[in-house]
């Protein structure tokens, strides 16, 4: 797992993700500076907040599209809020990318897929 990061700066981890190539991005670190990235980057305003503890967003700027999600710290502690930011994940992808709507007949695909992804960012170091 990443530490807290004590030094504020962003940390990038591409995710393979081999079900959908969905070019996920986890970024941890400190909040003003995910929000200073997004403005530079894409020229997007996110509100700033103290309390925010994870952001998702699926952005396209030209032809660069990014899948981020932030989190203060990928420690266990905050899995209750990995776990909802993976869910606007989760029903981002099948939902308007894969066209697959969360009905009683897909739930176990949504929850399969949302698991897959929970166990890759886990792993990560």
């Amino acid at each position: 797992m990443a530490a807290k990061n004590k030094s504020n700066k962003l940390k990038f981890y591409p995710l393979e993700d081999d079900i959908f190539c969905s070019g996920l991005t986890v970024v941890t670190g400190d909040f003003k500076k995910f929000v200073d990235f997004i403005k530079d980057r894409f020229g997007i305003d996110i509100k700033y907040s103290k309390t925010i503890q994870g952001k998702y967003l699926h952005l396209v700027k030209d032809s660069d599209e990014r899948i981020l999600i932030w989190f203060n710290s990928l420690e266990p502690k905050w899995f209750t809020m990995i776990n909802h930011e993976v869910g606007h994940f989760v029903f981002d992808i099948l939902n308007n990318e894969r066209s697959t709507p969360h009905t009683d007949d897909t739930d176990e695909v949504y929850e399969y897929y949302r698991q897959y992804i929970l166990k890759k960012i886990f792993a990560l170091k």
